[in-house]
């Protein structure tokens, strides 16, 4: 999941272009979503519960994990069709409904509405959990992952 939302997807519309100001690769995007993420999200229907329960009965890791990667794509407008994946998306609305999820919910419009620079001053303004000092700067560094 983490290729296919985060990298393939996400990556190319959000980081590439807001963070090093390069342009997505539209062909790998669509390739993306037109072949990688139906496999995803078909298997996922296979796992996801058709009441309203969790993928193991009481909410755990695995739908955790699942609804983090779902709504990291979703801050690039991506949603999952409830039509064609309907226990999919019933899994992913009952999950970021939790309270946890709720909480994170101001963070994360401060984030997507604040230029990078100034996202640091901003969160702690409303009073996320930042630590006193931070390695991070202004200017935005690659990782080691070649992508």
């Amino acid at each position: 999941m983490g290729d296919v939302f985060i990298w393939r997807y996400f990556n190319q519309l959000v980081i590439r272009r807001f963070v090093w100001g390069e342009e997505p690769d539209r062909e790998l995007v669509a390739k993306t979503l037109a072949e990688d993420v139906p496999q995803v999200l078909d298997y996922l229907e296979t796992l996801a519960p058709a009441g309203d329960g969790f993928i193991f009965e009481a909410l755990s890791i695995a739908d955790v994990s699942i609804a983090c990667f779902l709504r990291n794509a979703s801050f690039a407008r991506f949603s999952v069709d409830p039509a064609r994946w309907p226990r999919t998306a019933a899994l992913y609305d009952r999950v970021i409904a939790k309270p946890s999820f709720q909480a994170l919910q101001p963070f994360e419009s401060c984030v997507l509405s604040t230029p990078m620079a100034e996202a640091r001053e901003a969160l702690a303004k409303i009073g996320a959990p930042i630590t006193k000092e931070t390695y991070g700067t202004t200017t935005p560094r690659r990782g080691v992952m070649p992508v």
